[in-house]
């Protein structure tokens, strides 16, 4: 999960940088998919309650005109950011019926929520084909896109492995059809296998896995932690050591019973810009998760909570970081009552040119 490829996806000038420096470059189709892919990634955690997508738009011979990806609820789809990337890069000299081809991580919407149908202004642009990597789980647009584009007389071609690009949208899809958001936890540990760090410090990992928290704190929509872990570790739960989504606003779920927190620690967290929630059964606790639209929380607690929800068989992924004598070493486990694990990291640009997407 470290590397080059999570490290890209930090939300800075830098990666945007590297993700733009595709445009006016002969892409094939694949490698126009993993592009896509990659804008995808970048606003991973940024788009609850939507899924987070990305597009590249691409001429007949199969230039980049332009690309983007869906940044936040109520901004515009990704196929939008990239026919628009497209018109403001190319106006002097290429009208926007010059986007032959659109590639998108997922089906087009074909409905009306607080932005406009993607398949209307699709129509409108003139685009000849598009080709997507997965179906939208949502029912209000599962399945028409197609015959909708189709009957405009737009080639509409799905990717022949959907489940690359149904890992980006799993915590979306798993609140629509099961209604708890995708559950990650992260256990950090030294080498006894204890999660306790010594007296008077609040961690006992290296640089490098206090980044990869901050990553993942990024990615996650809500926090759900115990009063516990609170009154002994007094922790902040903010992003600091990425750079966060520009006004990103995380649920801090609170495991609290017996009711051990006082309001003044509750206010503390809000005037952090966390919106908190006080709960008492953990079940409820994510689903009041899912109701607020999270698409993925991320527990960070003390052994009890953590091993309350491995317990479960609620969790989707388990990240353990255990000290080393020398570093830090990640392992990452998915729950096997799921099958097969959704990829969960994206392709680098420097393999590009050797993707086989579609």
């Amino acid at each position: 999960m470290q590397g080059p490829f999570f490290d890209l996806f930090t939300s800075n000038a830098k990666s945007l940088d590297l993700l733009k420096r595709w445009e006016g470059e002969l892409l094939t189709e694949a490698q126009a998919m993993a592009l896509a892919t990659q804008w995808a990634w970048f606003y991973q955690g940024a788009t609850a309650p939507n899924p987070s997508v990305g597009a590249v738009a691409l001429s007949e011979q199969g230039v980049v005109l332009g690309m983007g990806g869906h940044r936040c609820a109520g901004e515009p789809h990704a196929e939008v950011e990239a026919i628009q990337a497209a018109r403001g890069a190319h106006s002097d000299s290429t009208s926007p019926r010059s986007i032959h081809t659109l590639v998108v991580t997922l089906e087009p919407c074909s409905h009306h929520g607080k932005t406009p149908p993607c398949t209307k202004i699709i129509q409108e642009t003139g685009v000849q084909r598009v080709i997507y990597g997965c179906q939208d789980p949502n029912p209000l647009s599962r399945g028409k896109s197609k015959p909708i584009l189709s009957r405009a007389g737009i080639e509409v071609t799905q990717a022949s492995e959907p489940a690359v690009f149904e890992s980006l949208i799993f915590g979306f899809q798993q609140r629509l059809s099961l209604g708890i958001p995708k559950i990650t936890v992260k256990l950090a540990i030294d080498e006894k296998g204890s999660m306790l760090p010594p007296k008077n410090q609040k961690t006992f990992t290296r640089q490098s896995s206090l980044k990869l928290a901050h990553q993942l704190r990024r990615r996650a929509d809500a926090i759900v932690t115990s009063a516990e872990t609170i009154l002994n570790d007094h922790p902040l739960f903010t992003v600091r050591e990425v750079n966060d989504h520009p006004g990103k606003q995380r649920l801090l779920i609170i495991m609290d019973r017996r009711g051990r927190l006082s309001e003044a620690t509750l206010d503390l967290y809000a005037r952090r810009g966390f919106h908190v929630i006080r709960m008492k059964a953990l079940d409820e606790g994510f689903r009041v998760a899912a109701h607020h639209g999270c698409n993925e929380v991320l527990v960070e607690a003390g052994p009890t909570l953590s091993n309350a929800v491995l317990s479960s068989s609620l969790w989707n992924e388990k990240i353990v970081i255990k000290k080393m004598k020398t570093h830090d070493e990640i392992q990452t486990f998915w729950n096997p009552r799921l099958g097969t694990r959704p990829r969960n990291e994206p392709p680098s640009p420097d393999l590009l040119l050797e993707s086989v997407y579609v």
